[in-house]
């Protein structure tokens, strides 16, 4: 079952927290296979997602969340080259797809 509300995604977004520290939390043996978390990017405006994709070697992967503007003006967000109209339908996306080894299954809540 997929176990996250992607329209709530604030509350698995964590600002500030550094690229270290995200790999640390989600690299720690017993934290899921899909498990992720949203945070700033170190480009300004920009996102980043962090996946715990494999157990063997507690392999997290950070994807960048990009600004996607169109020709007629809409802000959307792309990831890997693939555009979403908003951060919802790109993590409904990946909780259908995977991304490089899981898809995205239940989110690190930020309390």
């Amino acid at each position: 079952m997929n176990g996250f509300d992607q329209y709530n995604w604030r509350s698995f977004y964590f600002p500030g927290m550094s690229r270290e520290e995200a790999h640390k939390l989600l690299g720690e043996p017993g934290i899921a296979i899909g498990t992720f978390l949203m945070r700033d990017s170190s480009r300004p405006g920009e996102y980043s997602l962090t996946v715990r994709e494999a157990d063997q070697g507690n392999v997290v992967c950070h994807y960048l969340i990009e600004k996607d503007t169109k020709d007629d003006g809409a802000v959307g967000v792309k990831i890997a080259n693939q555009s979403f109209p908003d951060i919802p339908n790109l993590l409904n996306h990946f909780k259908m797809r995977v991304l490089t080894e899981a898809s995205l299954l239940s989110a690190y809540k930020n309390q």
